[in-house]
């Protein structure tokens, strides 16, 4: 009977791992009935009738490895060296606000896990000080063995930015610094910031054109049917026109394209209808015109710089290279058109060869990278101040004699023992002649802390920093999967439990459990 019990323990694991509800376990004993049935072998049939898999049962089940889960988040943060925290807040599909707590932690040999500490509902309010409470009560309540976690292994925090989270005397965080009597490094979501930064461009007469054209026609079921029938060959060569949405943060570039690739086909739709006709001025406007290919061009470009910040387990240094890099970019975009230069620019490049006699005001465009290119120093200047040692992080052998004053006197003797240390060097370029990025983690693992404890304390740091609050953009996800509107009914408890088992990369003890409870047949 033990291997039936952990049959059933696997088996709603996996019902909540595919975000399933209790009550499927029921319908997959019936499958394993049929299939027992089908063999006409009495010892199958015996064995699937005595697997336990009703509703309570897989619900138990669930609330079980969820704390097995849970126990070991908190040991493995227990033994860490540094933990970062990232937090978010959002609504369910019961408008319940819900904070999300992630915790990231490594200890001195590198080793990291990241994972969910806790889903706490904001029970009346969300200003800055419910957060911070509710937040001091997830980190003090995980306990082991009536140890808790020790604030003073905090080393940053990671928000969204707003207002509850970092205002400056009653957010989150700074009552949080006040609390600790310290300060940690606090910064907002480098994705977010990205995504602030591209709404600072100032081309709404553009996007609101479009907005405008593409809801007149996906809007009313009957003009969607209409286009589509209409313009079959070209929707089926570019894809339909898309619906813009804010909060999905590759929306606007990808609605530009598409709308760019059928501007023809939508302005002779809108002439035949005789609908918006400001607006059908507009997609016959040269200059409107060359505002979107423009922007076509920019978005695509940002929308690529979102897609290298995306990713769970990215480092925070691997990303901020990403945005130094996208201000690089700014200033070669920038000198590009100084120079009336369209070759990065294919899409504004393909419309001007298709008008030759239209002047284009390179100047404009020019302007509006800039303002771009502020944007970004402006929104990062927070981060400046880890430059120094992002460098180092990444290549402590490239630090020249002269950035060495930027460094504290112990750093810069062992900054100048590891470049002259021949097994750390080849163990570096060997890393970095590998076909995949170089793994810094594995190289900083590599480097013995007993002779650079500096480095490595730096190193670790760098390690335990959440990059972005990604992973909780996508936990919410999971989120409003779990807890739908055909499972409205389902308790926080509940909710946690299963968004836990169905993100974690930590499995069970599922043995351990299974040996905790007495074989026993399912009524």
């Amino acid at each position: 009977m033990q291997c039936m019990i952990k049959a059933s323990y696997q088996i709603s694991l996996l019902l909540a791992q595919k975000k399933k509800s209790y009550s499927d376990g029921e319908i997959v004993k019936d499958c394993l009935s049929i299939f027992a049935e089908n063999t006409d072998n009495p010892s199958i049939k015996a064995l699937s009738k005595n697997i336990a898999l009703s509703r309570n049962t897989v619900m138990r089940r669930v609330e079980e490895m969820a704390n097995d889960v849970s126990k070991q988040i908190i040991v493995a943060s227990s033994l860490s060296r540094y933990f970062s925290i990232a937090i978010d807040e959002s609504c369910d599909v019961t408008d319940n606000a819900q904070l999300l707590v992630y915790i990231r932690c490594v200890n001195q040999n590198f080793d990291v896990v990241q994972d969910l500490l806790g889903l706490c509902q904001l029970q009346t309010t969300t200003t800055g000080s419910d957060i911070f409470k509710t937040l001091k009560e997830c980190v003090e309540n995980s306990k082991i063995n009536g140890q808790s976690l020790s604030w003073d292994k905090l080393d940053s925090i990671c928000t969204d930015g707003a207002p509850a989270m970092v205002g400056k005397n009653n957010g989150c965080v700074s009552l949080l610094e006040k609390y600790l009597q310290r300060k940690f490094f606090k910064y907002h979501c480098i994705i977010h910031q990205e995504v602030l930064c591209s709404k600072d461009m100032d081309f709404s007469h553009v996007i609101d054109t479009v907005v405008h054209c593409i809801n007149k026609i996906r809007a009313r079921a009957l003009h969607r049917q209409e286009f589509r029938s209409l313009f079959e060959n070209e929707t089926d060569e570019s894809g339909e026109l898309l619906l813009h949405c804010s909060v999905q943060w590759l929306s606007k570039g990808k609605m530009l394209a598409r709308f760019y690739q059928l501007k023809i086909q939508v302005l002779q739709f809108l002439d035949a209808k005789k609908e918006l006709p400001s607006e059908c001025d507009l997609l016959q406007n040269k200059a409107w015109l060359c505002d979107l290919a423009f922007l076509v061009d920019v978005t695509n470009y940002l929308n690529i710089l979102n897609k290298n910040l995306q990713g769970e387990n990215s480092l925070f240094p691997t990303l901020f290279n990403h945005i130094n890099s996208f201000k690089a970019k700014l200033k070669l975009f920038a000198n590009s058109l100084s120079q009336k230069n369209l070759n990065l620019f294919p899409t504004l490049k393909s419309y001007c060869d298709e008008n030759r006699n239209f002047y284009l005001d390179f100047e404009k465009y020019k302007h509006a990278i800039l303002k771009l290119s502020e944007s970004f120093d402006s929104r990062f200047e927070d981060f400046s101040a880890e430059n120094k040692n992002i460098f180092l992080f990444i290549n402590p052998f490239s630090i020249t004699d002269n950035e060495m004053s930027h460094y504290t006197p112990e750093l810069q003797l062992e900054i100048m023992d590891i470049q002259n240390h021949t097994g750390l060097k080849s163990k570096f370029q060997e890393l970095c002649e590998s076909p995949v990025s170089p793994d810094l983690k594995a190289f900083w693992k590599f480097v013995p802390k007993n002779d650079f404890p500096e480095l490595v304390d730096m190193a670790l740091r760098f390690v335990c920093k959440f990059g972005s609050t990604y992973i909780c953009e996508k936990t919410f996800s999971t989120m409003n999967f779990i807890k739908s509107k055909y499972r409205s009914t389902l308790t926080d408890s509940h909710l946690s439990n299963l968004i836990l088992l169905s993100t974690s990369k930590i499995n069970p003890d599922i043995d351990e459990l299974v040996c905790k409870i007495q074989a026993q047949k399912p009524h």
